[in-house]
């Protein structure tokens, strides 16, 4: 099978935090050579959509929370990172039976992002109550649904959680705008 790899992917990273990045901690997520990420991240520094320090020797990147097309940028990044893990059969199968139970935002955070098989339960937030009880069954695991209104009520301390470890199933232009809200 062919791995294929976009240029997207190497904005991964970037997904999780708004902090800088140094250049070496990027290449060790993504476990690719710093060569490689330094030429796919400097495209991005040329494009705006990155902005690029030093500090000392350091190599630093971090989002440019001014770049015109930031939300849809961080858009394509979130669905290349859903498709990718997708590649674990499970998260696939979760992913597409979620896709037939509502068109509204749903987003998986938490430890069954991570390691789906080890995680205890799946943690989920929708704007529309969903009944999950099928799910519950069919991968022996219960779904703590936290159902909102609007993305907006969410608490702080938990859209922190959220955004360091999601998936972002249905609606990711919006969950994408919510996230980048200052506050996180």
């Amino acid at each position: 099978m062919v791995n294929k790899i976009t240029k997207w992917f190497f904005l991964t990273p970037f997904l999780f935090t708004n902090e800088s990045l140094h250049l070496l901690d990027i290449s060790r997520q993504l476990n690719k050579n710093h060569t490689v990420v330094r030429l796919n991240l400097n495209h991005f520094v040329k494009e705006g959509f990155l902005k690029m320090s030093y500090k000392g020797r350091l190599t630093l990147y971090k989002l440019n929370q001014d770049f015109s097309l930031k939300i849809d940028y961080l858009s394509i990044v979130e669905k290349e990172f859903l498709i990718k893990q997708s590649q674990n059969l499970i998260l696939k199968e979760l992913i597409s039976d979620l896709h037939s139970l509502t068109s509204k935002p749903l987003i998986i955070f938490g430890s069954s992002v991570t390691n789906f098989s080890k995680a205890k339960d799946i943690d989920m937030i929708s704007l529309e109550p969903v009944d999950f009880r099928k799910i519950e069954q069919k991968y022996n695991k219960p779904v703590h649904q936290i159902h909102v209104k609007q993305l907006a009520d969410v608490k702080l301390a938990l859209k922190n959680e959220v955004f360091k470890q999601h998936i972002i199933v249905n609606g990711v232009e919006d969950v994408v705008k919510w996230l980048q809200l200052t506050g996180v």
